[in-house]
């Protein structure tokens, strides 16, 4: 009987601990979770203007990210620190379902809110762009920073955030009006 009570405490003991690792675990993913939020709705705030409500939006986004990296830890290291471009890489039809989703759930009246990129995120666009582009016929006929300034440029100013965020954006009239434009201006002599 003594072994028994000995055995049954033990056991107690044993799942008590494991409760407390779960509730640890829960309570470090909701914090990360937390932090990874905040600085979405910052970062967001910048460039969605008033398109979207940035709480919402980001208390959409950043579960789902969470959800689908989970059982990565670089991938989620990337997201708590804020590096979704990088975090969505491999996965960017996920990721654009996401934004997709979370846009259409939070949005504000203000159909006029214009993308705004501060200079380090442009700096940072602007070097994936001319990566993607680098091996392509635009390469050899085209000065690029030029090009990827013109696109850029043309993304803020003549370009509600909503037009930019809809799922066929680069298929558009006008985007594609925009991409011939730069590659004229930009065209090498």
């Amino acid at each position: 009987m003594k072994n028994f009570t000995l055995f049954f405490a033990l056991c107690f003991g044993l799942s008590a601990c494991r409760q407390q690792d779960k509730k640890t675990e829960a309570q470090k993913a909701k914090e990360e979770i937390e932090s990874a939020i905040e600085g979405c709705v910052k970062a967001n705030t910048q460039i969605l203007g008033n398109l979207v409500d940035h709480q919402s939006f980001c208390g959409c986004l950043i579960p789902k990210l969470y959800a689908e990296f989970q059982d990565d830890p670089d991938k989620k290291k990337l997201l708590v620190e804020g590096n979704w471009d990088e975090l969505s890489k491999d996965r960017k039809g996920t990721a654009i379902n996401y934004y997709e989703d979370c846009m259409a759930q939070s949005p504000t009246a203000d159909s006029s809110a214009r993308l705004t990129f501060n200079p380090e995120m442009l700096s940072n666009m602007k070097r994936k762009m001319k990566q993607e582009l680098i091996k392509t016929e635009l390469a050899e006929t085209n000065d690029l920073d030029l090009y990827c300034d013109c696109i850029l440029t043309s993304l803020q100013a003549e370009f509600t955030a909503q037009e930019v965020m809809k799922g066929n954006f680069n298929e558009t009239e006008k985007y594609q009006k925009v991409v011939e434009r730069c590659a004229a201006a930009s065209k090498r002599k």
